[in-house]
């Protein structure tokens, strides 16, 4: 099916740290890019003309605690 296709890839990670007795730091990152995403059965919904795809899609999330 056309536009059905995507490319994605995600990362992730985290650090603590603790600097003194009983404190503690606390970092994560994430990331998740998808290009080029089809939505698989769109074609019956929209027209033979449209283009059915996110093309370019992210999350992000960066958190800190302590």
């Amino acid at each position: 099916m056309k536009n059905s296709q995507f490319e994605d890839y995600s990362l992730s990670g985290s650090l603590n740290a603790e600097p003194l007795d009983n404190n503690l730091i606390k970092l994560n990152y994430q990331l998740f890019k998808a290009n080029n995403v089809g939505i698989p059965g769109g074609s019956a919904v929209f027209p033979s003309i449209a283009d059915i795809r996110y093309p370019d899609e992210r999350r992000e999330l960066i958190s800190a605690g302590l």
